[in-house]
């Protein structure tokens, strides 16, 4: 699939699955068209994760990837828009909640969560620190909730690596909410252009 891997992860937090959904080839384009349409199928209460068509390429400012919810959505910059799309998928979405809280781990196709109540206990920069040494990467890109986003406060923001700013909708909030302290992704895929 041009300008695409083709595939969207669908993982219930709450029985902790994973399932596979292939993109259509007609979803090419327009990400957050096909944010909404993904969330009418898994409603009613989805967060997703999406990668934009250039995603990746050498088009400048193409690395972004978006944290979509029905309340909003927040850019992902640095490298994690990126990495995700190397993950194999270009969309993964959320659904449901876990019990105890933790860290979402994207990678290689594969999404699995892993629990970590210590990292409650701490600030966003301590978190992504973490992340990356317990998986040994510090390539490691992070989307984390510091405490106030822990207590689903509702101002309280996303950050990328260590560095905030950008979230808007106080998507710390929906990450609170679902238990979920961060979101920690690494692809080592490839993309190929199709038609040289």
């Amino acid at each position: 699939m041009y300008l695409r891997n083709g595939k969207v992860g669908i993982y219930d937090l709450s029985s902790e699955e994973l399932e596979e959904q292939a993109l259509p080839e007609e979803d090419n384009l327009e990400s957050l068209k096909i944010a909404e349409r993904l969330a009418s199928e898994h409603g009613p209460d989805p967060l997703l994760l999406g990668t934009g068509a250039l995603t990746g390429s050498f088009v400048p400012a193409s690395c972004a990837g978006f944290v979509w919810t029905l309340n909003g959505f927040v850019p992902i910059l640095g490298f994690a828009g990126v990495e995700l799309k190397l993950s194999g998928f270009d969309f993964v979405v959320l659904k449901g909640r876990v019990q105890k809280p933790g860290y979402l781990w994207i990678r290689d196709s594969v999404i699995e969560f892993v629990e970590s109540e210590n990292l409650t206990s701490m600030d966003t920069w301590k978190r992504a620190d973490k992340i990356r040494a317990d998986q040994g990467d510090g390539k490691i890109q992070v989307l984390s909730v510091g405490p106030w986003g822990d207590a689903s406060e509702p101002a309280s923001q996303l950050v990328i690596g260590y560095w905030g700013g950008e979230d808007k909708v106080g998507m710390g909030a929906e990450f609170g909410r679902r238990n979920i302290a961060a979101i920690a992704i690494r692809g080592m895929g490839e993309l190929e252009v199709k038609e040289p």
